[in-house]
């Protein structure tokens, strides 16, 4: 079925016919059936574009017709909303950057600071799509001392108990990626960008995510002040209570931790807090990172956090690259919380400074366990070690005796003098 634009026009002195404002918003596209924001769009919005958004999704869940978005870029100074109720919102796809800019695709920019960009809410959502668009934001341009601006989360998918489904997004320089809270089933996938301070935090999460092929690269700046910035604050991945995730191909480049663990704190009849548990990882990397997995989950009321990593791969060389150099601190993982249960398969690492494992602050013994190492000390400090736990009596066990480079420096001791740790391998 085909809908109409009527338009309220008027007769200017001149007798020319000036455009004030649709009466009768047009439904959809006589081609495809779907709903284009530009057909809402009215003088009185100016340039931001997100209020014909806001309006052409309401008609998109009341018919069950897709949003269908156009190459072009959209002039975001408000946020855009779709609040308890189903559609998809399908973009023209975009092109990978060049020169720290997009060109092509379906673009969002982003004008506004402080709250969300993009938010789907509530119950009735689930089942939603949107993907195949990209996003950036205004940020300062890179020197001394750089930060970022204070931008709101690009997505925001918010108190919805069924799976919603979120792929193929740029997000060029965004100060906060994806947020997810309580909302189990949601399939991540393909997701692209430099984030600054993370690219997905997940919490309250009960049932079984996904999450696929999630690249942190710098798309918009390698300046060194943008990188040494990510590498204080960028945790990539933050996972909370979430259960039953599986997850693969996560990469940062550049960060403080790739991937960190919490403890969502609190307690609801219909919202437990606790730690994430039988999170299965395939693999996780992390290039130019201090830490490719930190462990700061705290003691909570929920079973001990438990995750399993097929493959990690650390690598903590300082940049830029041109100086070779260590992150200091550099280690493939770092522990500073309660009792957790880390399983991986081939953990691969170098540009170490000191410890492979820095189990330094925690606060409860960890069992390590590791089928194959192979390990890189080359190039940190003098005298390093498999494992640092001077307060508590973790464990670090090896399936395989570990392969080992030093270089011209001593070989690797197990734990440093004093410490209440073990290193194991078989004989």
């Amino acid at each position: 079925m085909t809908y109409m634009l009527i338009f309220k026009i008027m007769t200017s002195m001149a007798g020319l016919l000036t455009f004030v404002a649709p009466v009768a918003m047009a439904q959809v596209s006589p081609a495809s059936g779907s709903i284009l924001p530009e057909s809402y769009k009215v003088v009185s919005d100016g340039i931001d574009d997100a209020p014909s958004w806001n309006r052409a999704i309401k008609v998109a869940c009341a018919t069950g017709r897709p949003m269908l978005l156009s190459s072009r870029v959209y002039e975001f100074d408000t946020p855009f909303l779709q609040d308890n109720c189903y559609a998809n919102i399908i973009g023209a796809g975009w092109q990978e950057p060049s020169d720290g800019r997009l060109s092509r695709g379906t673009i969002i920019h982003v004008r506004f600071i402080g709250r969300p960009v993009m938010t789907l809410q509530g119950n009735a959502a689930a089942g939603s799509l949107w993907t195949k668009f990209a996003l950036y934001e205004d940020q300062p341009p890179p020197s001394v001392g750089w930060t970022p601006a204070n931008f709101g989360d690009a997505l925001s998918i918010d108190n919805i108990n069924g799976g919603v489904e979120i792929s193929h997004i740029m997000c060029l320089n965004c100060t906060t990626g994806l947020r997810i809270f309580k909302s189990g089933r949601t399939q991540i996938a393909d997701i692209y960008g430099q984030f600054f301070r993370y690219a997905v935090i997940a919490e309250r999460n009960y049932d079984s995510s996904t999450m696929d092929h999630i690249h942190a690269w710098p798309y918009w700046s390698q300046d060194k002040t943008v990188i040494a910035y990510q590498v204080e604050h960028l945790d990539t991945f933050i996972l909370g209570r979430e259960d039953d995730l599986f997850a693969s191909d996560l990469f940062t480049f550049g960060a403080h931790s790739a991937l960190k663990l919490i403890t969502t704190h609190g307690n609801t009849p219909n919202a437990p807090g606790g730690s994430g548990t039988i999170l299965h990882i395939s693999t996780l990397r992390g290039d130019f990172t201090k830490w490719t997995l930190w462990d700061s989950v705290q003691s909570s009321s929920f079973t001990d956090g438990s995750i399993r990593i097929d493959e990690l791969v650390h690598q903590g060389e300082a940049w830029p690259a041109t100086v070779v150099a260590v992150i200091s601190g550099s280690s493939a993982i770092r522990m500073d919380g309660a009792v957790s249960q880390i399983s991986i398969g081939l953990l691969k690492a170098d540009f170490l400074d000191e410890y492979l494992v820095d189990n330094a602050d925690a606060q409860g013994a960890t069992n390590f366990a590791v089928d194959q190492g192979f390990i890189d000390f080359s190039r940190g400090r003098p005298q390093p070690y498999y494992l640092n736990s001077p307060q508590q009596p973790s464990i670090l066990a090896f399936g395989l005796q570990p392969q080992v480079y030093s270089g011209a420096k001593k070989p690797p001791s197990r734990i440093p003098f004093g410490s209440k740790g073990a290193v194991i391998w078989p004989n």
